[in-house]
């Protein structure tokens, strides 16, 4: 639990559907787009969608915030950029189809993939399929809900700001943070502020 509290919070591309940190996800975009427009021989790439804000500071805070806008971004990845096969009617990357293209014919078509509801768990990088987006909309569920215990159960209140830090980073906090200049209170949720320390999260 340790390892996972420290990995940073990762905003998903809805271009290519990687994930990205918060201060590069709006510079990769720009150059994701002229990749997108390459891939898919077109002139422009899909527009953004709503709950992509314009800037970098005003990106969701949070486990569960983040975890919400992931699951759009995923869903709108799914739905622009991925391409159907003709044949089995999966949703695969440009690149990724034209791989499973050789296999999977007119005459000998793959089998649909299995519903959300499945233990199946054979798919292929790249592969979506119907029932795709629940399992996104549930897993992004499932992290939010193991986020917010994490940060019940895993992490440390200061005693003069409220915030909560893992017990390492806890100790650094306080050298600066005291009774006496205690440090600010984190923002909300939907705060545009974006200058949280590594390790750090608010009430």
């Amino acid at each position: 639990m340790g390892d996972f509290g420290k990995r940073p919070l990762a905003y998903v591309c809805y271009l290519c559907g990687q994930q990205y940190g918060s201060q590069s996800l709006h510079i990769h975009i720009p150059q994701c787009a002229i990749k997108w427009c390459q891939q898919h021989e077109a002139t422009k790439a899909p527009p953004p969608p709503p709950e992509l804000p314009v800037t970098a500071d005003q990106l969701p805070k949070g486990a569960a915030a983040i975890a919400a806008f992931n699951a759009a971004m995923m869903a709108r990845w799914d739905q622009g950029s991925l391409v159907k096969c003709q044949h089995c009617n999966r949703t695969f990357r440009p690149e990724a189809l034209a791989t499973h293209s050789k296999a999977c014919t007119a005459a000998k078509p793959f089998k649909p993939l299995p519903k959300a509801t499945s233990t199946s768990s054979s798919a292929e990088p790249g592969r979506h399929g119907p029932g795709s987006l629940k399992r996104t909309a549930a897993i992004a569920a499932f992290n939010a809900a193991m986020m917010a215990r994490w940060d019940q159960g895993s992490l440390v209140k200061c005693q003069h700001c409220n915030r909560t830090f893992r017990p390492e980073a806890l100790a650094t906090h306080s050298k600066a943070c005291t009774a006496a200049k205690p440090f600010k209170p984190l923002p909300k949720a939907t705060s545009t502020s974006s200058s949280a320390e590594p390790g750090r999260h608010g009430p």
